[in-house]
């Protein structure tokens, strides 16, 4: 059973920005944090003006500007890594529009993905769970990898029969175990 796409800066960047502001405490640090920081950073530069100009107020001033501008990098990081992307995107997601191809064989239990930067096997063993989003669905490994699998715009395959076999086989293999 095969499925293939090509996958778009778009898609991309819905799943990059769905994944960075999802899962656990993080979700609060990378929401907060920066905003926190440059909080933080303006409130103690406004506590120098109370200090007497010498060594402790350029001190703290440097401390309250630091504080400051590691909370702007935090907030804009995001956007930062988006456009490292966006200027390398031939390298990460393919040049001419080649399509990502997921072969699925049941009979050796893997997932076999080519794509711009390669080959590789997915044994279905290492799929933690699979995700159904609105746009896509992500396949999560142990690794810590997400595979999305958009529902629309496919080259080839139907999205819902290729996902409902996979999903019929790790039924299969759990109630093994």
């Amino acid at each position: 059973m095969k499925i293939s796409y090509r996958y778009t800066f778009s898609q991309f960047t819905d799943n990059f920005i769905a994944q960075y502001y999802s899962g656990g405490i993080r979700v609060f640090t990378r929401l907060l944090g920066g905003p926190v920081l440059i909080f933080i950073g303006i409130l103690i530069i406004g506590y120098t003006r109370q200090v007497e100009v010498g060594t402790g107020y350029y001190v703290l001033w440097g401390i309250g500007l630091l504080i400051a501008l590691v909370g702007i990098i935090y907030f804009i990081r995001p956007g930062l890594q988006l456009l490292f992307v966006r200027s390398r995107k031939d390298e990460f997601l393919g040049s001419n529009g080649e399509a990502v191809e997921l072969t699925l064989d049941p009979e050796a239990q893997i997932i076999l993905i080519k794509g711009p930067e390669g080959e590789s096997e997915l044994p279905l063993t290492e799929i933690l769970y699979i995700q159904h989003r609105a746009e896509s669905t992500w396949i999560i490994t142990n690794r810590d990898h997400t595979i999305p699998i958009p529902r629309k715009e496919l080259t080839f395959g139907d999205h819902d029969v290729f996902i409902s076999a996979i999903q019929e086989i790790l039924d299969v293999n759990e109630q093994k175990h």
